[in-house]
């Protein structure tokens, strides 16, 4: 059951790779969180602090678990994706280098058909391999299972456990590994997640899991100046601006972590994903323009994207386009443009706009690698100060029919996304003047503080965004 990163890896994987490669994966639900077992060692053997100690200690995460079935063998798999940070302390230790860590002790908790706890249960082991054939964990594969973790080293591993066919997993924990009599309090040593495992013991088969789907009651309502409080398309933070607006800009920092955004939930949602841009509205009820970045959970990385009324734009294409890497700092500017902007030498020409119509004009800088892409759109009604802006975070989603979408406990969860700036402006005969974001309102779809979380907030300006979509 237990298994150390010196050890041999058990490997379902193997023994089963071609009954199983034809198999779906479904998505396992994980209780949120990083926890942290520590455990103290003393280097004296009366417990002197003064003659030194370290503090041993690893910050785990459970980032994403997969149920897979196994045809022909009346098991099934579980798959578990573990980020691990040595954040081992040591003290007074003189010259003496703190030491190394080890991958520590893995463990698999299990109820039978009846829901009683199991405790034969299949061991997960290290599976360094990769899992090849379970895709959507995407696992690093390595060449031997000989880790040692250097302090404030990340690492990540795979797990992989055969279960029979009326198992279905419960938990999952991690341990630091010490034995009786060294200590004699497990508590601080190991860490547990609660898992709800989609396997139907009954009919010894993957399930699909009952998500709940919120409806939108009026995704199209406006409210004077105030946009759609909710859509059917998925969850958003939104900071909306009042009208009579020229243009907007904003600084955000892409998340330097990996976000767990699952591209799709069979039979549910056809597709999700992150998505970080501005908004605007040629006034109140006109159809909106969106202008940013999607993010690409298999890579880690981010697209440019753009869309509106009668355009959809990716330079280079969905697949092939620009990329932006996970936490590079980036500022987004979406604007009116003036009609004949040819004659006036203030604006010059912008690819996409003629110079007898109305336009929108979009533009990115990286201010990490200092890439610039700027382009303009004819769009009606865009002139002027007439528009009214927004600055979303957005878990988009497009669900499978009849279903409407709006899963809001299938896992996901994207972000943290720092908007460290704002501004709106306006045009007058002198030019463009800008000032930090005022007026207008925010709106949270859905209105649940655990599932869209707004931290470090100073104003409209800035604030911090994490979309959390677990149960």
């Amino acid at each position: 059951m237990l298994v150390a990163a010196s050890g041999v890896a058990f490997s379902p994987a193997a023994a089963a790779a071609a009954s199983s490669s034809a198999s779906t994966p479904l998505r396992i639900q994980i209780a949120p969180g990083q926890q942290t077992p520590t455990e103290t060692r003393y280097l004296s053997s009366n417990y002197d602090p003064a003659k030194g100690y370290i503090i041993d200690r690893q910050a785990i995460t459970l980032e994403a678990g997969y149920d897979l079935p196994e045809p022909g063998l009346l098991s099934h798999r579980i798959d578990l994706k573990w980020k691990i940070k040595n954040t081992i302390k040591c003290v007074d230790l003189g010259s003496d280098v703190c030491p190394d860590a080890t991958l520590r002790y893995a463990g698999l908790e299990c109820v039978d058909s009846k829901g009683r706890p199991d405790i034969v249960c299949g061991g997960p082991g290290w599976d360094w391999t990769g899992l090849s054939d379970d895709k959507p964990l995407r696992c690093p594969s390595y060449k031997s299972t000989f880790v040692a973790l250097k302090p404030g080293q990340s690492f990540t591993i795979c797990t992989s456990s055969q279960l029979f066919d009326q198992e279905a997993a419960s938990g999952a924990s991690y341990s630091l590994g010490y034995d009786v009599p060294y200590v004699k309090d497990f508590s601080h040593i190991t860490v547990h997640w609660t898992l709800a495992d989609p396997w139907d013991a009954l009919k010894g088969k993957p399930a699909p899991i009952g998500h709940r789907h919120w409806k939108c009651a009026h995704p199209d309502r406006w409210s004077e100046n105030t946009p759609p409080g909710c859509t059917d398309t998925g969850a958003f933070r939104r900071v909306f601006s009042g009208p009579g607006i020229f243009g907007a800009t904003a600084i955000a920092q892409l998340p330097a972590t990996e976000s767990d955004v699952s591209p799709e939930i069979p039979g549910e949602l056809k597709n999700q994903a992150g998505y970080i841009y501005l908004e605007g509205w040629a006034g109140p009820g006109s159809t909106n323009v969106e202008f940013g970045f999607q993010y690409n959970q298999e890579t880690n990385n981010y697209t440019l994207y753009s869309r509106g009324p009668g355009f959809y734009w990716n330079p280079g294409g969905a697949d092939k386009g620009i990329r932006f890497k996970a936490g590079d700092r980036v500022r987004l500017t979406m604007s009116a443009y003036p009609i004949g902007h040819l004659r006036d030498p203030q604006w010059p020409a912008v690819a996409g706009c003629a110079d007898t119509k109305a336009c929108l004009v979009v533009r990115m800088e990286d201010l990490t690698t200092g890439t610039v892409i700027e382009h303009a759109f004819e769009v009606a009604g865009w002139h002027g100060n007439r528009q009214i802006f927004a600055r979303m975070t957005s878990i988009a989603q497009g669900a499978t029919p009849p279903l409407l979408g709006n899963i809001f406990d299938d896992g996901a969860i994207f972000g943290p996304i720092r908007w460290t700036s704002a501004q709106l402006s306006e045009m007058s005969a002198s030019g463009v003047q800008a000032s930090d974001w005022a007026g207008g309102g925010d709106q949270d779809w859905p209105d649940d503080s655990s599932r869209v979380i707004v931290a470090n907030r100073s104003g409209q300006a800035s604030e911090t965004d994490i979309l959390d979509l677990h149960p």
